[in-house]
Parts: C-alpha cells; structure tokens; sequence
C-alpha cells in the first residue's frame, strides 16, 4: 500500500502537475485541483512553497500548455520563455533555502504588450513598434520582478489600446465559445488567464479594458483606484483616465497581486502615498453590516432580461451574506461620453499617441468644461458612495455579446455608449471597481457583475468581492479546451 507521500505524488503526476522531487518536503499536506493550470496563483504558489512542485517544471508546463492552445487562442504576441526559466530557477532556489519573498514568488503571469519590458519587445499591439525594445521596465513590471513573479510573455492587445487590432496580429479568441467577444484592448490577459496560459495578467483600463475582458472571460478584473499603481512604462495613453490593475482567476489573486503592485512611484508624480487600509478575506457572515447600493434605473431595470436575472441572484446572495440593499439615484449620465471622449482626445494628442495623430484637438473651452464635468460627477458618485459601502452593477449591458461587436464600436455610437455605460463612469471617478463571473449564458460563456466602491476603499471592495465569489463558486467553473484550441 503507498503511503501518504506516493499517493500525493501520484494525484500530482496523473493530474499533469509537475513535482518538485529532488526537495519534496513529506510532512507537507496539499489539496490540488484536478485540472492544474486551473488554479488560482495563490493556491499554485502555496504548493510551490510548501515545495511540492517545481517553479520551473510548472513554467516548462505552461510553456507546453501555450504552445499547443495558443495557435488557436491568440492571446500571447510573444514568449519570454529564455527569461522566464531563469526566473523560475531563481525562485526555486529562495524556495529551497527558505527565502520567499510572498504570495507571488514563482507564479508565472503574462503583461499586456503596451507595458513596457526591457527584456522583450513592446509593440503596443502595432506594426510600427514591433522591434521596439523599452529602455527599461514599467515600474509595475519591476514590482511584479520584485515580488518574485515569472514572465511568461507578452500578451495581445489592440494597436495602442484602442478599439482595433492591428491588421497583422490575430485576434484572441473567447476561449469559451469562439462566437462570444473577448474583451477590449486587455483581451489577451483576460483569454491567456481563463485558458490557463499563465495565473495571472496585467492589463490596463482607461474606459473599461480590464473589467471588459474579465467579464467576457469568466476571471477577476480588479481596476484599483486612480493612481494607486504606477502608470510609468505604459505606451502612450490618458494620463488622467489610465489604470493598471491585475486580472486573474481569483479575488484572492487579484488581492496578492495589488499588494505588490501599489504605492507611490518617484517615476509617476501621480500615484499616491496613501497607505493601504488592511483587510480580511472571510466566508461566514462576511458582509453582516454592509450596505449594498443599487440604482434599479442603473443595472436592473435598462438590462436585458438575462442580464436583470444574473443581478437578481446577485443581489439574493449578497443578502444571503448579510449585507442590507439600499436604494440609490446614479448622477446623471448625459455628458458621459462626450466628456471621455473629449479628455481622452486632447491627453492623446498631448501624449503624441499615434491612434490620434489625425484627430483634431478639442478647443480649450470644451476640454476644460469636461473636466468640469468630471469633476461634479466624482462628487457626486462620493455621495451616493457615503450612502452605501458599494455598488452593485452589471459589467456590461447584455448577457450574451457577440465577437462580431468590437468591430462596431468605433462605427456605431449607439452601441459604444451602450456597451461601455456601466464602465466608464468609474474612469472617469477614478472609482476602485472589481468585475468576477456572477452566471452563465446562452452560449455557455460566463456572465459578470461589478462592485465599485469609494476611492481608496479597496479593502471592503475585496471583501466583499472575496465573500461573494466563495458563495457562488462561479469562478470554479473553466472552459474546456481540446488540443485544437477551441472550447468543447
């Protein structure tokens, strides 16, 4: 009869998990998944700890994963593969000699290619970058670096971040049913995550490209208040609507990641020295006392019947969990658009950004009547915020989006407006807002929610994100892949 260590090891091996077996440690327990690259980092990187797999046969497993889904998926537009297993080797040796520096020490992620990496070519997803090496790495990469985390590669995004891709790079593929849109510009982090191509992702969202590719991929998207996490290294951009934030498979993950990644940048003059507020990750009762704000004009009554029923159990579970509903008016939308249009317009011209080189300027007066507008709007959204500790809404309009519609966005306002109400207003806020699988649609894809809360508030965001996703279990549900790329 084995013993416990064997039968360990078996699970391990007929699972595909990869073992770390010349320094197993065999009065270490774990409990891994029955699919591997499924996952969460933080559950992947406590195995590694506790040193029952191997840092770099886990990266030459998600090597292998990406070389045989990929050419289908699209998500990655390079390797670092060089880079990655000399990570992974420096990992596995602070393993072993008992110096780990945290949550994210030996989990392979994957950065959205307008982040700038000194090792490997930033294209921001155009033609006209494509040997492009940065001179140095986005401080938000040298964190990631810092914290131990592998680079797996460069992932797809569209040229400059806009709303195309460029003619010459594939367009990712919703791994769950190719019929269904993968998301804005971060929608190779948001397929590479839900494929399990990598545990982990950074994207970016100036009107809703973290949060998009997340819902439409069935992982966490967490956008951090404005100016918590440095901007220095991204390509071009809005400087007054860009954020970063991580993507992954779990509020958990999303958590480790933003640790490591906040906090005020000498390189960035807007990011801010505020300090973290602490916070617990519990299940049972974990949201006795917390007020839910909903706008039924604004999430329940203007969505789409399946859309209004995914809101509806939502809002079930969160009273499930304790929290009390409150009843609020959303601030008047009527200059949404015009005014994220009109900030982005002149900040991309400002930054020389070649999607707008032909775009005219807008004149003073507007440009300084939407920031005025924007201005009232964060006051305002502050208020209804003091109201209740978060909001809930949908992550996008519809339950079902077809791949067909980013084609349409740039061409069909009605649907840009449509598509993009339940995001931008938190851009524009700055608003801390975190988007997680809440259902599933007619297509068999995932379907999302979002939370917002105050700025600077994302401890109770995550709370609250933690307790509903440990509810749900939404998030333990992952497209199947076969070997051809395409879901089964």
């Amino acid at each position: 009869m084995m013993d416990r260590r064997e039968l360990l090891e078996s699970a391990l091996l007929l699972a595909g998990i990869p073992r770390l077996g010349r320094a197993a440690n065999a009065g270490a327990a774990a409990s891994p998944q029955a699919d591997p690259p499924y996952m969460g980092l933080v559950e992947l990187t406590r195995l590694l700890h506790q040193k029952q797999l191997s840092p770099v046969e886990v990266v030459e497993s998600q090597l292998a994963r990406i070389a045989t889904l990929d050419s289908v998926l699209h998500s990655y537009v390079r390797l670092t593969a060089d880079l990655a297993l000399e990570q992974a080797r420096m990992a596995e040796k602070r393993i072993l000699a008992g110096q780990i520096r945290g949550p994210l020490d030996g989990a392979p992620v994957g950065v959205k290619d307008i982040i700038w990496t000194r090792d490997a070519v930033t294209a921001a997803g155009s033609a006209l970058y494509a040997n492009y090496v940065p001179p140095e790495n986005a401080t938000c990469v040298d964190r990631l670096f810092s914290a131990g985390a592998v680079l797996l590669g460069k992932l797809t995004t569209t040229e400059f971040a806009g709303a195309t891709y460029d003619p010459g790079i594939p367009v990712p593929i919703n791994p769950w049913n190719r019929s269904l849109w993968a998301g804005a510009s971060s929608s190779g982090p948001g397929v590479a995550t839900a494929a399990g191509l990598c545990y982990g992702a950074l994207g970016t969202d100036t009107g809703g490209s973290i949060r998009f590719p997340a819902a439409m991929n069935g992982i966490v998207g967490f956008k951090p208040t404005w100016g918590r996490i440095s901007t220095h290294g991204i390509f071009y951009g809005v400087p007054s609507l860009d954020h970063v934030g991580p993507m992954a498979r779990k509020v958990e993950d999303v958590a480790a990641m933003f640790q490591a990644l906040s906090g005020p940048d000498s390189r960035d003059p807007r990011t801010s020295s505020r300090p973290l507020k602490p916070y617990t990750l519990v299940r049972k009762n974990a949201l006795r006392g917390l007020k839910i704000g909903l706008d039924p004009d604004f999430g329940l009554n203007d969505a789409e019947p399946p859309m209004r029923a995914v809101m509806n159990a939502a809002l079930a579970t969160l009273r499930e969990l304790g929290a009390t509903l409150v009843t609020v008016r959303f601030p008047d939308r009527a200059e949404l658009f015009d005014t994220l249009l009109t900030i982005a317009a002149k900040e991309a011209i400002d930054y020389k950004n070649p999607v707008a080189a032909a775009a005219s300027a807008p004149e003073a007066a507007q440009y300084q009547h939407a920031v005025a507008w924007r201005d009232r709007l964060s006051r305002e959204v502050a208020a209804v915020l003091d109201r209740s500790d978060v909001l809930l809404t949908p992550a996008v309009p519809a339950a079902l989006m077809p791949a067909a519609g980013m084609d349409q966005l740039e061409s069909d306002p009605e649907l840009f407006r449509k598509t993009l109400r339940y995001v931008v207003p938190f851009d524009l806020t700055g608003s801390p807002a975190l988007v997680l699988p809440a259902g599933v649609n007619a297509a068999g894809g995932p379907v999302a929610v979002q939370f917002v809360a105050q700025r600077f508030h994302e401890d109770v965001l995550l709370q609250v994100g933690y307790a509903f996703e440990q509810a749900t279990q939404w998030h333990l549900r992952h497209p199947r892949l076969a070997t051809s790329g395409c879901a089964s």
